[in-house]
């Protein structure tokens, strides 16, 4: 299984797995989460406000921003020659979806072998403050989970 979020790190995992895991026959499963905030009636909203419209314009928006991640990974892991007869694609997630425990999830319905994901770099301060998704998973996936550097350019 392999999380995906549309950064360069992301590439960098597409990378690492098709160089690892395609030229072996394993299949791959994509997984992108998406999450959007849904607009709250309140009072001062002036009158004709229809939070339900907004609402479907943001998870829509957010639905094709996720799409399309998932179609350039698709288009990555051809480039890299992993052939799609062993791959699959999941986008999911929904208003205030929370990637950690979205992908969570998707482990305990797929039971993959190993789960990559991509480093961000944040150090120790940036774990600390915003939380690090890799992190997350290293300590609460049930199977054995890979987190893939960055590359050296992004370092610099």
């Amino acid at each position: 299984m392999v999380a995906i979020d549309g950064s360069p790190s992301s590439d960098d995992v597409l990378k690492y797995c098709a160089q690892n895991y395609c030229k072996r026959n394993d299949r791959i499963t994509l997984v992108h989460t998406y999450t959007y905030s849904p607009v709250t009636d309140h009072p001062d909203f002036p009158l004709g406000v229809k939070t339900k419209e907004i609402n479907k314009l943001y998870k829509d928006y957010a639905e094709r921003k996720a799409n399309d991640v998932m179609q350039a990974a698709e288009k990555k892991l051809d480039e890299f020659g992993c052939p799609r007869s062993r791959r699959k694609s999941i986008v999911v997630g929904g208003a205030e979806t929370s990637a950690k425990q979205v992908l969570l999830g998707q482990v305990k319905v797929h039971h993959p072998d190993t789960l990559a994901c991509g480093s961000r770099g944040m150090g120790a301060m940036g774990r600390a403050v915003l939380g690090s998704v890799s992190d997350y998973l290293v300590h609460n996936a049930a199977c054995s989970v890979v987190v893939v550097k960055p590359s050296d350019a992004e370092w610099q």
